[in-house]
């Protein structure tokens, strides 16, 4: 929840978010087919979203196309 509170992405885009689509060096998530095959969208990482996926990425160590939310 605090990933969808963080980012304001949908629980639908952050179902289908993957760990590719997370840019730590740009400092940006970036969406695709949110609501269309052709829509777009990037999403700025805010320091405390930042450090919420830097937690979730050092606890999970996951390959690019894992998802970035997983049911535990």
């Amino acid at each position: 929840m605090a990933l969808l509170g963080y980012s304001g992405i949908r629980s639908g885009e952050g179902m289908l978010l993957k760990w590719k689509f997370v840019d730590f060096d740009l400092g940006l998530i970036h969406l695709s087919e949110t609501k269309s095959y052709a829509s777009f969208r990037t999403i700025p990482m805010f320091p405390p979203l930042r450090t919420l996926l830097e937690q979730l990425e050092a606890k999970t160590s996951p390959k690019p196309n894992d998802p970035v939310l997983t049911a535990a």
